[in-house]
């Protein structure tokens, strides 16, 4: 028998499909980012295989151009394995280096693997990750890791590995009002219903949720493609609460640079 919870969620989850199929018969309607007023929908978000682009405007009038790489194009040399399976934080920590760091403008994810990311996390670290094999014991830059690349570029960037619903839903919407990004960890279970699944991700999934629009959606940079999206786009609408359903704190304090549990590898940053 289903729980409460499992109930509500089900609900809540029928009525949103009733309400997309209400859209689609109608023509999608207009929405817009609640800072710099630029239109978006989900017919107007890119649908490049390999990248995309898109720009929002923050409080402070700053244009961010946030390049999306897409993990399986085969574009990222020797890396160009390893991204298939682990690359979603350094195609984050890629989207973020090029937007913050003039000297990263052109970065591309096996740049950064080569050269911000060795530098952030020490040449021993470093090795004793992509060293590893077979592959799949190699492990992507953790929360922590893209932490300290970001304030090594100078750049303002707080982790918040401990939080609760509440407490990080009126923290990621007040954040995102600004037009800064939030880097978000998601996992395959679903918290609200205790459901794994593959909406998200297979295993563990790093994005960067880069704008908010009026009617309360979050427009999510993913370097991933999904199977129940339109198209092969790098950005997609979500609702937070969708996503804060797979999201987790951490339990013990985040040291490691690259991932080694949940443990101490999830939470959220918040940029800028």
């Amino acid at each position: 028998m289903a729980s409460f919870y499992e109930l509500r969620w089900l609900i809540r989850r029928t009525i949103r499909k009733l309400k997309e199929k209400d859209q689609k018969r109608e023509g999608l309607k207009e929405d817009f980012l609640l800072t710099g007023d630029l239109t978006v929908t989900a017919e107007q978000l890119p649908e490049d295989e390999a990248f995309a682009e898109y720009t929002v405007i923050n409080t402070e009038g700053r244009h961010l151009t946030y390049r999306s790489f897409y993990q399986w194009a085969d574009l990222y040399g020797e890396y160009s394995i390893f991204c298939r399976h682990h690359g979603c934080a350094v195609c984050t920590l890629t989207t973020l280096a090029r937007i913050y760091d003039e000297n990263q403008k052109d970065a591309t994810p096996d740049t950064i693997i080569e050269g911000l990311e060795k530098q952030v996390v020490g040449q021993k670290n470093w090795t004793n990750n992509y060293r590893k094999m077979p592959m799949k014991f190699q492990n992507p830059i953790t929360l922590y890791g893209i932490t300290q690349a970001l304030q090594h570029m100078g750049v303002k960037a707080e982790y918040v590995h401990r939080f609760t619903d509440d407490e990080a839903r009126k923290d990621i919407l007040s954040h995102l009002q600004t037009g800064n990004p939030v880097v978000i960890e998601v996992g395959r279970k679903n918290y609200y219903t205790g459901e794994t699944n593959d909406r998200w991700t297979n295993s563990f999934h790093t994005m960067i949720l880069i704008g908010l629009t009026r009617e309360g959606k979050v427009l999510v940079n993913d370097s991933a493609n999904r199977s129940w999206y339109e198209g092969p786009q790098r950005f997609k609408l979500a609702d937070l609460e969708e996503l804060m359903a797979y999201m987790f704190s951490c339990t013990e304090e985040p040291k490691e640079y690259y991932y080694c549990g949940m443990a101490t590898d999830g939470g959220y940053i918040k940029i800028g």
